[in-house]
C-alpha cells in the first residue's frame, strides 16, 4: 500500500530530500551608514545599479558620501547625462539632511567633447566643506588651446585631504588655501615652476608629494623650494625633473627619475641631505653624480635604462 505524503511546515526534512535553506538579505539588515561606506568603494554607475536589487536601496545612492565618474565605464554619448543626473538627484539626497556629505569625488574624462564649463560646473558642485579627496583625470579634454585648467576654487578647499590631478594645468593659484591637505599628486600637469613652488608652500600639513611630468615639458624643480619647512613630509617622488636638491630633516622615501632631453642634455648633480631618510630610488638613462648625507639609508634602488635616438633622412 502507498504511503501518504505529507507536507513538513516546521522546518524537518522529509525522507529523501535535503535541508531547506532559505535565502537571506543579510547586507540590508546592516545600518544604513555601513552600507554606504560599502558602496562609496564603487564607481558610481554601479552603486545606482544596486539599488535596483532592493526596494529598501532604491535611494540609498543618493546619499553615499563618494562620487566617481569615469567615462571608460559609460557610453561616451550617456556620460554628460548620465553625470548631470546623477548630481542633480545627489542634490535632492542632501536636502534636509545634515549628514549626507560628499567626502571623495572623482572624475575621468577621455571624451575631448566634454566642455571645460560643463567640468568647472561639476567640479563646483563637489567643492563642498566636507570634500576630503579630489581625483580629476582630465586627459580626454586636451585640444588645441592646452590642458583643462582647474578652476580657482578647487584650491580652495580647507577639509581637502588628498589631491590627485592629471592631465590639466594649473595658472592662477593666488587664492590657494589647502591647510589640511595631506597627500599631492601631480601627474603631467602643465605647471611653471614659480607656481609650483608657490602653490607647495601653501601645504603645511603635506606628508605625500608625487610630481611627474612627461618628456617634452619637463617640471625644474625650483631650487629655492624649502621642504624643510614642511615637517610632516615623509614621502617625496620627482619624475621627470632636471635640478634636484633635496633637504629634509624627516624625509624617509625619495624617488627621483630623470629623462634625457632630446635637443640639448643637461648636465646635473642631484644633492641630498636627509638624515632620517630610509628608501631611496632613481631611475635615468644615466647616472649622475650624487651627494648624499643619509646615515640611516637601508634601501636603494637604482634603474639605469637604455635611451635609444632614432633619425629619419628623407
Amino acid at each position: 500500500m502507498a504511503k501518504k505524503r505529507r507536507k513538513v511546515r516546521d522546518g524537518t526534512k522529509e525522507e529523501g530530500q535535503g535541508p531547506k535553506i532559505m535565502a537571506a538579505d543579510l547586507i540590508s539588515k546592516l545600518p544604513d551608514h555601513v552600507i554606504h561606506h560599502i558602496l562609496s568603494f564603487l564607481p558610481t554607475i554601479y552603486a545606482v545599479r544596486m539599488s535596483l536589487l532592493s526596494r529598501c536601496w532604491r535611494r540609498m545612492w543618493y546619499s553615499i558620501p563618494a562620487l566617481k565618474f569615469d567615462d571608460h565605464q559609460i557610453k561616451e554619448e550617456l556620460f554628460f547625462n548620465f553625470v548631470e543626473q546623477c548630481l542633480k538627484h545627489r542634490q535632492m539626497g542632501m536636502q534636509g539632511n545634515t549628514t549626507s556629505v560628499i567626502a571623495r569625488f572623482e572624475l575621468r574624462i577621455s571624451d575631448y567633447r566634454v566642455d571645460s564649463f560643463q567640468v568647472d560646473r561639476w567640479l563646483s558642485f563637489a567643492a563642498r566643506p566636507h570634500l576630503k579627496e579630489l581625483i580629476v583625470n582630465a586627459g580626454g579634454m586636451y585640444c588645441m588651446s592646452g590642458f583643462y585648467c582647474l578652476p580657482q576654487f578647487a584650491l580652495d578647499l580647507t577639509s581637502l585631504t588628498i589631491l590627485n590631478l592629471k592631465f590639466m594645468k594649473l595658472e592662477d593659484i593666488s587664492h590657494v588655501n589647502l591647510p589640511s591637505l595631506k597627500s599631492m599628486s601631480f601627474s603631467y600637469v602643465d605647471v611653471e615652476a614659480k607656481v609650483l613652488h608657490n602653490l607647495i608652500l601653501r601645504c603645511p600639513s603635506l606628508e605625500s608629494c608625487f610630481i611627474e611630468d612627461d618628456e617634452d615639458n619637463e617640471t625644474v624643480l625650483p631650487s629655492n623650494l624649502q621642504i624643510s619647512r614642511f615637517p610632516l613630509l615623509e614621502s617625496l617622488t620627482f619624475k621627470g625633473c632636471h635640478q634636484v636638491d633635496i633637504r629634509h630633516q624627516y624625509l624617509k622615501v625619495l624617488v627621483l627619475e630623470k629623462r634625457v632631453d632630446w635637443v640639448e642634455e643637461v648636465k646635473s648633480e642631484i644633492s641630498i641631505d636627509a638624515p632620517n631618510l630610509v628608501c631611496f630610488s632613481y631611475n635615468s638613462s644615466e647616472l649622475l653624480q650624487i651627494v648624499m648625507n643619509s646615515p640611516n639609508l637601508l634601501e636603494t634602488n637604482i634603474t639605469l635604462y637604455e635611451f635609444e635616438e632614432t633619425c629619419s633622412m628623407e
